[in-house]
């Protein structure tokens, strides 16, 4: 990983005449058997950047998006946990500025459509995950999960939000731009669906907003 993308495990600090406690090592590549079978290369990273419309400074925190926690000790759980609140927070902003009359009810099911895990599943389609994840042992030749896929995308956003320097208006710019919410045409409820099934029919609360041109981002 060093040699590729300039990353390195932190080194081990010790007092003189105590025992050096190793770092942890970064996963080797061969232990992979996911969609790519090996860590991001720096042409994998530059397509994912092209996609998303964001160039990073550290090309690391969005290699580490793409690591599922089966590849071992470095990977995107803590970018997941960010990004489920960043993307949950860009999503608000932007639909609150998009929809001035619609009612919460509808404003809360407009969000849910967009968050929810078939959503993200599908935005992480629309920006070429799944031929980007890197996964470990026990899902060796297996294709990414919708929710691995949807982990991954949260991941992706949380990672523009570090790296921009913990910027909201970053995230909210680079999603406007890939998703625009202007296309919407009506609030999908956030109810279980079949996977890859179309729209549900609006909610009671998201039908008062249907003739609103309002979109249901990742498709």
């Amino acid at each position: 990983m060093g040699n590729r993308l300039g990353v390195q495990a932190p080194a081990s600090t010790a007092a003189e005449g105590e025992q050096a406690v190793p770092a942890p090592a970064p996963p080797a590549a061969a232990s992979a058997q996911g969609p790519i079978g090996r860590l991001p290369s720096d042409a994998d990273l530059s397509k994912l950047e092209e996609a998303v419309g964001y160039t990073f400074k550290d090309k690391w925190v969005l290699c580490q998006a793409l690591i599922h926690p089966s590849f071992g000790v470095l990977n995107n759980l803590r970018l997941t946990w960010l990004g489920d609140a960043v993307l949950g927070a860009a999503v608000s902003d932007l639909l609150f500025a998009a929809l001035p009359e619609a009612p919460v009810g509808t404003l809360h099911d407009c969000r849910m459509a967009l968050v929810r895990c078939e959503a993200c599943a599908a935005g992480a389609r629309r920006l070429g995950l799944q031929d980007l994840m890197v996964v470990g042992r026990g899902y060796e030749g297996e294709a990414p999960t919708p929710r691995m896929l949807a982990e991954g995308y949260e991941a992706v956003w949380g990672a523009i939000y570090v790296d921009s320097g913990f910027s909201l208006a970053q995230v909210k710019k680079t999603y406007a731009a890939v998703f625009p919410l202007e296309a919407l045409q009506a609030a999908e409820p956030a109810g279980e669906r079949a996977e890859g099934s179309g729209p549900a029919e609006p909610s009671a609360a998201g039908s008062a907003a249907a003739a609103q041109p309002v979109t249901i981002g990742p498709t």
